[in-house]
């Protein structure tokens, strides 16, 4: 199975329980554009599962994630401290946040 496949798999898994994502290929990496998880679903711990299974995806593949908080949510800094916590760090681009590749 390819990279194209996985991710069209990773985004039907979570669609199934009300979650919206969407993620491409950019620049050889991985770029997240969208999550968000549907509100009866919300502060259960999704987030940070998905987050997770998108960072073993990564890995397998050897690229980096590339995200962007929503600048327009009422809860930005809460975003980038859920991210830190995750591993991604500002990449000084606009907002812009990222995962780098794992060390082998």
């Amino acid at each position: 199975m390819g990279l194209n496949s996985e991710i069209t798999n990773f985004i039907d898994k979570w669609k199934k329980q009300a979650v919206t994502i969407r993620l491409s290929i950019r620049d050889e990496d991985l770029r997240l554009d969208l999550i968000s998880v549907h509100k009866p679903n919300r502060n259960k711990g999704l987030g940070t599962t998905i987050m997770k299974d998108l960072a073993q995806l990564a890995d397998r593949y050897h690229k980096e994630i590339h995200l962007k908080p929503d600048p327009f949510s009422l809860n930005t800094d809460r975003l980038y401290r859920f991210y830190e916590k995750l591993g991604y760090s500002s990449s000084g681009f606009r907002g812009e946040m990222t995962r780098k590749l794992k060390e082998l």
